[in-house]
């Protein structure tokens, strides 16, 4: 059986999910919208998806 060390552990238990999803006509982005500083929820209402132009968007974490 595989264990992550402790400090790698932490960062994905307080880590940010960002997902893309490729389909045959798009693609969709997903994100949630909370900002943490450890355990602390600083901001309840993070953009995390970002509109680049008309055929490209970004996701953000971290």
């Amino acid at each position: 059986m595989y264990f992550l060390s402790n400090n790698v552990e932490e960062k994905i238990l307080r880590g940010t999910t960002t997902v893309g999803i490729k389909a045959k006509d798009g693609v969709v982005l997903c994100a949630d919208m909370r900002a943490s500083a450890g355990y602390f929820i600083a901001n309840n209402n993070t953009m995390k998806i970002q509109k680049i132009d008309e055929h490209a968007g970004m996701t953000m974490a971290g």
